[in-house]
């Protein structure tokens, strides 16, 4: 199945221009115009970018016939007769399963006058494109692109009022338009608007900085900067079906939010790319949601300076407020799913197929969810500061200051932030742990309105030197601590209750009850399209007093003692001045860093000894405990409670949750935990030449190794902290970091060819347009790889980790062999790493017998721990493939007068296009795990890219 290559297409423009200002005057006498030269000058710059990744590809789409209700394709198309072996049957999805006739010669536009058909389904059907090629799979040219367009706009005024006084205005303004991609997957739409591939959108991303700088000299000592800002980020997601209401196909109105078109979903047969199940169509209806995010920032700033013979002092304070709105929608058209099983028969296990599901509007499961609350947050944070920089004696310098900062928590515009609080009564249960509101919703006050304490404890000092051993050789050394903000994760989408105390209404259409079967069966549709119930909530259900118990709800502790991260930053370093321009440096850099972002406290999980009643009796219900069990469990060390209303009145749930601390609710998430800690050390050194005689360029090798049990990110995210699988053992997660390489090796350049005026070749006459103004640059860099992380996520053994609150992932266990296959660097992808080097840890779920007065039942679940892979959550002996990266320029300069100039570029990017491979995949469940493959070409390692640029200079 030959396809015609892609072509990307790519383009970047643009001009500034810039100069004193002229203004016309107005009245009698005096020039015509006011004269700006000296005083007062504008500059102003635009920059467009447009490009377009293109993509071809082939995917299925319902034949033609298929889209009116004629499925005899089925019955004689060669590719499914091979795969299945013979013909496909669809039968009538209104009748039982076991008792569903087939339809005469699969025409379901004439079965019972076409009466079995949906209306809502045959249009829905005949939104795809039409095929392109013949058969029923493969049958459609998904020829797409996925475009971004850019515009960046630039001005400056900067006026000198008088000899004291100088105003600067600046504003900039971007707008950004691109298709955005969910879940990994290319952004193309492979299908034709509206209608979509699931997963992909429209995002409009605009951006505006106004900036507003005012210079006061009050003396030659004595100078104030004020520095006013107001930043604005608009960024709306848009579904592409936005505006097609699914009314109009004759879905109920009520079924649905009613103002996107459905998604459509074809789950179960594989990639609908790669796979090769002929029922694997692509999923289509862009994405499950819509939103509209606004980001306002003012900022204000001011610092005074001032000279007094070997003191340079600096004071001031800085202050910022920020809005952060949220408007959201989630599955504005509904989702609905359908499989071959609705159109099958118990009796014909291969019959049926999902597009006949559809134009019958058999659903396999569908639901709608109705955004609750819109947040509005809002921030503060405000910061003072000294500095004084003492030339004590003319070979030494030290620089003293301090700043003191507050960055307070978060809080809602309407006070409906709540939270979880592990030491307040719930007045739902009568025990610990409570959801707590700003605005005391529950009945329950939190004692903060950002539900945590503002940390008063964010003193800064630092102190720096900088002492001449000669004209040429320099010490520098300085310490300081220095404080990160309060950074929490995203939480446009609202849902969950507890951070809100509001619901989101989710509706399910479940259209096959017994879907949770393995081979999900040949099932009944509940509700079809035409007949879904319009009795949803069309509006929130806003309940904001409820303490959502025994529903396993996970909720939000934001802890009141929270402390931003500290650290503490030290370096001392030797430069010296060479000859011939060049000048080295050799230094020392470190970090340690305490309350740090940490993701490893689970405050709901069960005690460790709790593992040893086995799987089997903590997933049951309590209810259905017997006898035996009781008296298994006192034996070993976890008496149970002696019914579910001795836990508390109404609950209902499994032994696990019996015996979580807080067994009203599921997970407790730590929002803002402050318990990592950082070590950083490094070794640099450097080489730069200043640029003379047309040549500058700059070495820098880095040695670092950086050990943390924080997180990798600023909002709390971490492999290391999934990777705990023992919350009771903090001390394992001590490592390397994951993303530290050891080796970093950087080199710059410029050179100036030798030709042409002013240059020692060639430099007379004509010759100097033709041979003159050559340059060429480059950055080269080289580092070495990460280390790997190895994690197991199979449900069937790992899955035993959110039953009991320990959430996260297993790590396996070592078995001795290499880690590295040796295998060649080949192809897109290549087995990087040995499988055979890992093996699960024993599986807590699979017991070699679930009758706990069996003595092998207890000697199974006797050592809780042999249950968790003894491999480090970091292999810092085993990294991924070293990282090398080559940019090179040429650039040619032509002097056209003696005022203008022009110059033209060529840049190449991955100079050497060299194949750049992604770390391996690390999940021990996948089929290919220990593969690395080569990153999209959309990314940074993308493959070599070549770019001309025009410039002319006036």
């Amino acid at each position: 199945m030959r396809l015609d290559r892609p072509r990307d297409h790519q383009n970047d423009f643009g001009g500034n221009i810039g100069g004193p200002i002229y203004l016309p005057r107005f009245g009698e006498g005096g020039p015509a115009y006011w004269s700006g030269k000296n005083r007062a000058f504008f500059f102003f710059n635009y920059e467009g970018f447009r490009n377009a990744t293109s993509e071809n590809t082939l995917v299925s789409v319902p034949t033609l016939r298929m889209r009116s209700g004629d499925f005899s394709e089925l019955l004689t198309d060669p590719y499914v007769l091979n795969f299945y072996g013979g013909p496909i049957q669809v039968y009538d999805p209104t009748q039982p399963p076991d008792t569903r006739a087939a339809i005469p010669g699969n025409r379901l536009d004439l079965y019972n006058s076409g009466a079995v058909l949906d209306r809502a389904g045959v249009a829905l059907a005949n939104l795809f494109p039409a095929p392109t090629r013949a058969g029923v799979f493969r049958n459609f040219d998904a020829r797409s692109s996925s475009p971004l367009t850019m515009n960046n706009y630039v001005g400056k005024v900067d006026v000198a009022l008088s000899d004291k006084q100088r105003v600067g205005v600046s504003y900039a303004f971007r707008e950004l338009s691109s298709v955005k991609g969910f879940g990994g997957r290319p952004a193309f739409t492979r299908l034709a608007p509206p209608l979509t591939q699931q997963d992909v959108w429209n995002q409009q991303f605009k951006s505006h900085f106004v900036r507003v700088q005012h210079d006061y000299t009050f003396s030659p000592n004595l100078l104030n900067h004020l520095n006013l800002g107001f930043t604005r980020y608009d960024v709306a997601n848009m579904n592409f079906g936005e505006g097609i209401l699914p009314s109009s196909f004759g879905i109920p109105a009520g079924a649905t939010a009613n103002v996107a078109l459905p998604r459509l979903g074809f789950p179960g047969y594989g990639d609908f790319i790669t796979g090769n199940d002929p029922r694997s169509y692509i999923d289509a209806g862009s994405t499950f949601f819509t939103d509209h995010l606004y980001d306002n920032t003012v900022q204000i700033s001011d610092a005074l300076t001032y000279v007094r013979g070997r003191h340079t002092m600096k004071f001031g304070g800085d202050a910022r407020i920020q809005q952060f709105n949220v408007t959201q929608q989630i599955d504005p058209g509904g989702s609905f799913n359908f499989r071959h099983d609705m159109t099958a028969a118990d009796r014909d296990r291969n019959g049926g197929w999902p597009i006949a599901s559809l134009v019958t509007g058999a659903t396999e499961f569908s639901f709608q969810t109705v955004t609750a609350v819109d947040p509005g947050w809002r921030y503060f944070y405000p910061a003072v500061f000294f500095t004084d920089d003492i030339k004590l004696t003319p070979q030494l310098t030290v620089n003293i200051g301090a700043r003191y900062e507050i960055s307070y928590p978060r809080t809602e515009s309407k006070g409906r932030l709540r939270g979880f609080d592990p030491d307040v009564l719930n007045p739902a249960v009568g025990r610990r742990g409570a959801l707590v509101g700003a605005a005391g919703q529950g009945g329950v006050q939190a004692a903060e309105e950002g539900l945590a304490r503002p940390d008063y404890s964010n003193f800064g000092p630092r102190l720096g030197f900088a002492y001449s051993l000669n004209d040429r050789t320099v010490v520098r050394g300085g310490i300081g601590i220095y404080y990160s903000p309060i950074l929490y994760g995203f939480e446009g989408g609202n849902t969950i209750e507890a951070s809100l105390g509001y619901r989101n209404a989710a509706t399910p259409f479940d259209g096959c009850p017994r879907c949770r079967r393995p081979d999900f069966g040949s099932l009944q549709a509940r509700y079809f399209l035409r007949n879904l119930p319009s009795s949803g909530p069309l509006a929130p259900v806003a309940d904001p007093n409820d303490q959502f118990v025994n529903q396993g709800i996970a909720v939000d502790y934001f802890n009141k003692d929270y402390r931003t991260g500290r650290s503490v930053q030290y370096s001392l370093d030797l430069q010296r001045e060479l000859p011939g321009k060049f000048a080295a440096s050799i230094g020392y850099i470190g970090h340690r860093g305490t309350r740090l972002r940490s993701n490893f406290e689970r405050l709901n999980a069960v005690p460790l000894d709790a593992l040893k009643l086995g799987f089997p009796l903590l997933n049951k219900q309590l209810a259905d405990v017997t006898a035996a069990e009781r008296t298994y469990a006192a034996a070993v060390g976890t008496p149970l409670p002696a019914s579910p209303n001795a836990v508390y009145a109404g609950f209902s749930g499994s032994v696990a949750q019996a015996l979580r601390p807080f067994p009203q609710y599921g997970r407790v998430r730590s929002q803002l935990e402050s318990n990592g800690q950082s070590w950083y050390n490094a070794v640099q050194a450097k080489l730069d030449r200043r640029f003379a005689q047309g040549i500058q360029f700059g070495a820098s090798y880095t040695f670092s190794k950086l050990i943390t049990d924080a997180s990798e990110d600023l909002f709390g995210g971490s492999p290391i902290g999934e990777l705990l699988q023992n919350p009771y053992d903090r001390r394992q997660i001590r490592t390397v970091s994951p993303n530290n390489p050891y080796h970093v090796f950087v080199f710059n350049y410029i050179f100036e060819l030798p030709f042409g005026k002013g240059k020692r070749f060639l430099n007379g006459g004509g010759t100097d347009r033709l041979f003159g103004g050559w340059q060429i640059s480059g950055i080269h860099r080289y580092q070495s790889g990460l280390p790997l992380v190895v994690r197991d996520t199979e449900p069937g053994r790992a899955g035993f980790l959110g039953l009991v609150g320990f959430e996260g992932a297993l790590r396996p266990n070592l078995t001795g062999q290499q880690i590295f296959t040796g295998d060649p660097e080949t192809g897109i992808g290549f087995q990087l790493v040995n499988r055979a080097a890992f093996a699960p840890p024993p599986n807590f779920q699979a017991p070699p017998t679930s009758d706990v007065t069996d003595p092998a039942y207890r000697a199974y679940y006797a050592q809780p721990t042999r249950f968790f892979g003894n491999a480090p959550p970091v292999l810092d002996y085993a990294r991924s493939l070293p990282f090398f990266s080559e940019n090179f320029s040429v650039l040619k300069k032509t002097r056209l007068t003696e005022t203008t100039t022009i110059e033209l570029r060529a840049e190449f990017f991955n100079l050497f296009n060299r194949h750049r491979y992604f770390g391996p995949d690390n999940d021990l469940r996948s089929g290919g795990f220990g593969r690395s493959g080569v990153v999209n070409s959309n990314e940074v390692y993308a493959p070599r890219n070549v770019q001309l640029g025009l410039r002319f200079i006036f």
